[in-house]
C-alpha cells in the first residue's frame, strides 16, 4: 500500500494470511477496513507492517468507504515498526494471541484496549498507547508475555509474563495502573555469575545457571501511575517476598 489514501476492504468473516505492507513516502493515511460489519482475522501466517521510508500513518477500521464495524482477531503480527509512524486500530473489539509490536519509534494506538489469550505484546523501543477521549483503557492480558523496552499509554492487567529487556535506558514503563493477576510473572535476569580459574588448583571448574523470577498468586494493585521495569536507585524496591532466586551448577570436566 504505497500510495497516500490506498484502502483495503474486507468481508465479514475474512481470515487474512497474506502480507499487507505500509510503504511509500506520502504522508497520508493508507486505511484497512470492511465493507460490511463483522469479524476479521489475521490468520498465523498473516502480516501488516510499516516499512523503511514509509512517511504515512495507518488506519485499521476506519476508511473513506469501508469503514463497518470491525471485530478483530489477531493471529498473526501487526508491527510498527518505523520512527514516528502510528498504525491505529478503532475495532469495536479485539483479541490477540499473535504478535502486536511496536519497535524503532513506531507506535501502536489501540483505543478501547484489547484482550490477549496467548501470544506477545512486543515492544522494541516504540510506544502502545490504549485510549478513548485521552482516558485510558486497559491492555486485559490474560495469557502470553508482555515484553521488551517502551512505553505504555494504558492500564495494564496481566495473569502472564512481564518479561523486560535487560539493559535497556528507560525499560519498559506502564505509564499508569499495573494489575497483577493470578499466577502472574514477573521476569527479571540477574547478570551471569563470575567464574574464576584456578590455575595451581586440580579441582574441576563449576557452570553455573542463575535465574531470577518474581511471582504473584493473588490480585494486587500499584497505587503508582508510573511503573517502570528496569530498577535504578530512585526506583521503589519491589517486595522480596514475590521475589525467588534459583541457581544450578553442574561440574563439568
Amino acid at each position: 500500500m504505497a500510495n497516500t489514501n490506498t484502502e483495503i476492504g474486507f468481508l465479514a468473516g475474512a481470515t487474512m494470511n497474506g502480507t499487507i505492507l505500509l510503504e511509500g513516502a506520502g504522508t497520508g493515511n493508507r486505511f484497512i477496513g470492511m465493507s460490511a460489519a463483522g469479524a476479521v482475522t489475521i490468520g498465523a501466517t498473516g502480516v501488516i507492517r510499516n516499512e523503511t521510508g514509509f512517511g504515512g500513518n495507518t488506519q485499521i477500521r476506519i476508511g473513506n468507504n469501508f469503514s463497518s464495524a470491525m471485530a478483530l482477531t489477531n493471529g498473526g503480527l501487526i508491527s510498527s515498526q518505523v520512527t514516528g509512524r502510528t498504525i491505529t486500530i478503532n475495532a469495536a473489539s479485539m483479541s490477540n494471541s499473535g504478535t502486536l509490536s511496536a519497535s524503532n519509534g513506531g507506535a501502536l494506538l489501540i483505543p478501547g484496549g484489547y484482550v490477549q489469550s496467548a501470544g506477545v505484546t512486543h515492544l522494541g523501543g516504540g510506544t502502545l498507547a490504549a485510549q478513548t477521549l485521552s482516558a485510558n483503557d486497559t491492555l486485559q492480558l490474560n495469557g502470553g508475555m508482555l515484553e521488551g523496552f517502551g512505553s505504555i499509554v494504558a492500564n495494564v492487567s496481566i495473569s502472564g509474563v512481564i518479561d523486560p529487556t535487560v539493559g535497556a535506558a528507560n525499560g519498559l514503563a506502564i505509564n499508569d495502573d499495573l494489575s497483577l493477576g493470578t499466577n502472574a510473572e514477573f521476569a527479571l535476569r540477574s547478570a551471569p555469575p563470575r567464574r574464576e580459574r584456578n590455575t595451581t588448583s586440580s579441582a574441576k571448574p563449576e557452570r553455573c545457571r542463575s535465574r531470577s523470577t518474581a511471582h504473584s498468586n493473588s490480585r494486587s494493585r500499584m497505587a503508582s501511575r508510573r511503573h517502570s521495569a528496569t530498577p535504578s536507585r530512585s526506583s521503589r524496591p519491589m517486595r522480596t517476598s514475590l521475589v525467588h532466586s534459583t541457581t544450578s551448577c553442574q561440574e563439568r570436566g
